[in-house]
């Protein structure tokens, strides 16, 4: 695309400014509404739509959008997993459950430049775009299944670190 690497902390700062913004609106209104499936939903949506703009970029700003609205997902769904977990367990069992979730957040960290690198050299940028569309499909699937069929409180923990574990890859 014709930019030089430095270019890569403008990528990095859209990530992190779609995820400042997200998470402390979300965490607020979610709060107010007693509403966790609905941005949840909000935030599966959103990794299809990120695929879609990195699948179509042609452009350099076209990347920082993809990379803003992963920044965007990447938030709501964890300030989700982390208030819905904290809404079904008790504050004794909370250390545990939490350190869990960082235990599937880092394998995602770990997986995710090393199967993203292998894809990419198979693949290209339309690879990868249409990994981040198949695992966004993935969660949106998931969750309305999950909404769909009434699970103990422990079955929807586990499926939220599940979650959490592959959205972490991109």
């Amino acid at each position: 695309m014709g930019v030089s690497r430095a270019s890569n902390g403008i990528v990095t700062a859209a990530f992190g400014i779609g995820g400042l913004v997200a998470g402390s609106l979300i965490g607020y209104v979610s709060d107010r509404t007693q509403n966790r499936i609905g941005p949840q939903l909000c935030a599966s949506v959103l990794y299809v739509v990120s695929g879609l703009v990195l699948y179509f970029a042609k452009h350099f700003y076209q990347i920082v959008i993809f990379r803003l609205i992963l920044g965007i997902a990447s938030s709501i769904a964890d300030t989700m997993l982390f208030t819905t977990v904290a809404d079904v367990y008790p504050a004794n069992l909370l250390g545990f459950k939490m350190a869990v979730i960082f235990v599937f957040d880092n394998i995602g960290n770990m997986l995710g430049p090393l199967l993203g690198g292998k894809a990419y050299e198979h693949m290209g940028v339309g690879g990868i775009a249409i990994i981040a569309i198949a695992l966004g499909l993935f969660e949106l699937s998931t969750l309305c299944l999950f909404l769909a069929i009434p699970c103990l409180p422990y079955q929807q923990w586990w499926l939220l670190c599940l979650l959490k574990a592959h959205l972490a890859t991109l």
